[in-house]
């Protein structure tokens, strides 16, 4: 390889990073055409309606890096770039699929969050492996982005044997550098280990949390409540005119299958399902919040409405 030609590999792995800027953004608007034109049936889906994300992440960028697609996705052909397998080919449709699915997965599963009326078990295992591909491959995309050599190959292209290269770029690939792999693979264990371990303490502090859990689990059973959180924390704020103000604050947020017709009315609901499962304490004030929407992972769209709600504390 030419001193021209190491160049313009070495340049390779940050225009593949703008190329999937463009790509994301051309995604997004895409995905949420579906979205806006069926509001109410997306919005009804909840974190289901991010397979339609997927879907739609799977065919355009698998479809593109095919023959068929010119092995060049359009930000890729914005950025001179194209994907190809180690014959300097295009890959075929099952290998370009599953390259789209290992690079999408992480933006479409960003976010997501089943409670225990969606999935139960299921929505833990979502929530860890969510959280893995999220943390753990995007380290490792980075780590090999950074060091994995001139071609930059990333955990998609690893797996499928592609890689993204120059667009006139005629030399086949050589082999993936190990080391580099090795460690990205260790990063991803690394971290889904640690978010294991995180959710055991959690999981087993339960104390600490026991007033918030009670509450997202009376409001997390009311109809028409697909998700929610529920949490309290304490702010200090200081003026020279009123001195050290503290809040402590307890807050419900939960996500709707409608929109209701009295948002106010359906505060005061929420409200009173959380405050039935555990009282305020003296000095607490409590925020409600709720969402009505989708989101496909690499496009959304929300409405929302919140606010505190005035109750006497608990005697």
């Amino acid at each position: 390889m030419t001193d021209e030609q190491t160049a313009k590999s070495r340049s390779v792995g940050w225009r593949r990073v703008g190329a999937f800027v463009i790509d994301s953004v051309v995604v997004g608007l895409i995905g949420v055409v579906p979205g806006f034109a069926a509001f109410d049936a997306m919005a009804r889906m909840g974190e289901w309606a991010r397979l339609i994300g997927l879907a739609i992440a799977v065919v355009y960028f698998g479809l593109f890096a095919t023959r068929l697609g010119g092995g060049r996705t359009p930000g890729q052909r914005a950025l001179g770039l194209k994907v190809v397998g180690r014959d300097g080919q295009p890959p075929g449709p099952a290998r370009a699929a599953l390259r789209a699915a290992i690079l999408a997965a992480p933006f479409v599963l960003n976010g997501v969050s089943l409670n225990g009326t969606e999935g139960g078990v299921l929505a833990i295992a979502v929530a860890m492996i969510a959280g893995a591909l999220l943390f753990g491959l995007g380290l490792a995309q980075l780590y090999l982005l950074l060091f994995n050599g001139p071609e930059r190959r990333l955990a998609h292209d690893l797996v499928t044997r592609t890689a993204v290269v120059a667009a006139d770029r005629t030399e086949p690939l050589g082999p993936a550098r190990k080391l580099p792999v090795r460690i990205a693979a260790g990063i991803f264990a690394v971290v889904f280990m640690l978010l294991v371990g995180v959710s055991v303490y959690f999981e087993a502090n339960t104390t600490v949390l026991a007033a918030s859990r009670d509450r997202l689990s009376k409001v997390e059973r009311l109809q028409e409540v697909m998700s929610a959180t529920a949490g309290e924390n304490t702010t200090a704020a200081a003026t020279l005119q009123t001195g050290t103000t503290v809040t402590h604050a307890v807050f419900v947020a939960a996500r709707l299958n409608r929109w209701p017709k009295d948002p106010n009315a359906e505060v005061r609901r929420l409200a009173q399902a959380a405050l039935a499962a555990a009282p305020l304490a003296s000095g607490q004030r409590l925020f409600v919040s709720f969402t009505y929407g989708f989101s496909i992972g690499f496009g959304s769209g929300w409405r929302s409405y919140g606010r505190a709600v005035d109750t006497p504390p608990a005697t």
